[in-house]
């Protein structure tokens, strides 16, 4: 704050003494400042032409970004998904940007030979301007924006699974971004994010309505700072309270974004003030009312849909392994708890859908740790000759879950009574017992339903899981209790 106002003093006195040479340092000193905050988290400058190998699969509710800037005398710039190294490799996605005929087709390629089904739309990118082309991965379709406006969505036409690489390349000046991350967000999101001085929190979403509040609040749940964008008023209003009574509001500034555009908004936490940064351009400061360090969770709220949650520069809902895991070989857990009743480490990363071997005969247990990422989850318990023995098909989008088998490769009557007692974006836990006489199936280890065999409880061989979910752990062990 102390350089902002030294800043405006020397702007003020070089505009009376009419000095050229101090108004243009004035001006270089004020944009020295403005350059000190990227305006993506992990901004550098990308080597042309571009491939790298993604670290791990994308998952349902994933946005892949990249940002640089166009030629001036532009061809094409090609954007693809690789399944391996190779050169001829399948790509499940090619984004080819024609500037020579004008459009932006999409387009797969397999076993050696490019699709009939070249779709187009027109070419919303223009030369020598901002390249930041964001493909949201949801609901089987790859969403499409074009400096924040949706200009397509196309279907999967390919699994994703193997996709190992991402390419991209032509006519492009500089690429100063590459990432991918996020998830389907549950409505509203809450996470910790201790955005203490000279920490930020960055948040990318798209709005589907009327208003979206992004709030930080202290660890009494008082609100440190609102931002709430009110596409209806025009504003973007800044608030927060003292001793739980809501101050004045600040709303100068206007409303910088558009219906229905992804908006990017910064939040950097300063000695005085927070600095509010939206789609990377300084819009306002907010002086502190209370302790900037107290400073707990982040809240989002309202008719959005929330793609990237990054606090501290690391993506909320995980951290940055600061140090090297050889070597450890203790865990331990301390303070204030009751009692422990679990310890247990497993797992890897698996693929999707994920088939191992399971003999869950009567007696045996199965247990599966989950994260869904969309609308649905299923479990599939088969026979010897690939016969249903249970589906349990958990659809976040009706709100139940489904039990059904098959008898003679034929579908019998579905069982959906018990509701849905989960949530969207959190994971479960689905334990299914084999009995005698039936399945029983317990959600997050509560008893959830029964399920009378239609065959033979012996002829149990596999497990397959597929659907919008990252799998985390799969047992399979004696049915010693839940």
């Amino acid at each position: 704050m102390k350089v902002l106002l030294l800043l405006g003093t020397v702007a003020a006195f070089a505009l009376a003494g009419d000095s050229s040479e101090e108004r243009i340092k004035a001006e270089d000193a004020k944009l020295a400042k403005e350059v000190n905050y990227k305006k993506f988290i992990g901004e550098t400058n990308y080597r042309l032409p571009f491939k790298t190998r993604i670290s791990q699969p994308f998952q349902e509710g994933q946005t892949i970004h990249a940002v640089g800037q166009i030629n001036s005398e532009p061809k094409r710039v090609d954007f693809n998904f690789h399944k391996g190294g190779d050169k001829n490799a399948d790509m499940p996605l090619h984004l080819s940007i024609r500037f020579d005929e004008g459009k932006l087709v999409y387009n797969t390629f397999q076993d050696g030979n490019w699709s009939d089904n070249e779709q187009r739309i027109k070419n919303p990118f223009k030369p020598n301007e901002e390249f930041d082309l964001r493909v949201r991965i949801l609901n089987g379709k790859y969403q499409v924006f074009a400096n924040r406006v949706e200009v397509g969505t196309f279907e999967q036409r390919m699994p994703l699974d193997g996709v190992d690489h991402v390419s991209i390349s032509g006519d492009l000046a500089n690429l100063r971004l590459f990432h991918y991350g996020g998830r389907v967000f549950p409505n509203p999101y809450t996470a910790i994010a201790k955005v203490i001085p000279g920490k930020r929190l960055d948040i990318s979403a798209l709005p589907t309505g009327k208003r979206v509040n992004v709030n930080l609040y202290r660890a009494n749940r008082e609100y440190a700072l609102q931002v709430s964008i009110r596409y209806s008023e025009g504003a973007i209003v800044r608030n927060a309270m003292t001793n739980n009574v809501w101050g004045t509001e600040e709303r100068e500034g206007g409303l910088p974004l558009n219906k229905g555009e992804i908006f990017d908004l910064t939040i950097i936490n300063e000695e005085f003030s927070f600095q509010i940064f939206i789609n990377g351009k300084r819009f306002a400061a907010f002086s502190h009312r209370g302790s900037p360090t107290d400073i707990e969770t982040v809240e989002i709220d309202g008719t959005v849909e929330v793609m990237t949650v990054f606090a501290n520069r690391v993506e909320v809902g995980t951290f940055e392994q600061r140090m090297p895991l050889d070597g450890v070989d203790h865990v331990s857990i301390s303070g204030d708890l009751a009692n422990l009743r679990l310890f247990h480490y497993g797992g890897r990363v698996f693929p999707n859908p994920y088939t191992a071997i399971a003999k869950v005969i009567p007696g045996k247990r199965l247990d599966i740790s989950a994260l869904p990422t969309g609308k649905r989850v299923n479990v599939n318990l088969y026979r010897a000759n690939r016969e249903y023995a249970l589906q349990v098909s958990i659809r976040y989008s009706e709100g139940a879950i489904v039990r059904n088998a098959m008898t003679n490769n034929v579908w019998g009557t579905e069982e959906r009574e018990g509701g849905l007692p989960l949530n969207k974006g959190e994971i479960f836990d689905l334990t299914i017992i084999n009995e005698e006489f039936s399945f029983q199936i317990f959600i997050n280890g509560k008893r959830f339903a029964a399920f009378s065999h239609r065959g033979s409880p012996t002829d149990i061989e596999t497990v397959e899981i597929d659907g919008t979910v990252e799998v985390m752990t799969v047992t399979v062990n004696d049915a010693v209790g839940v």
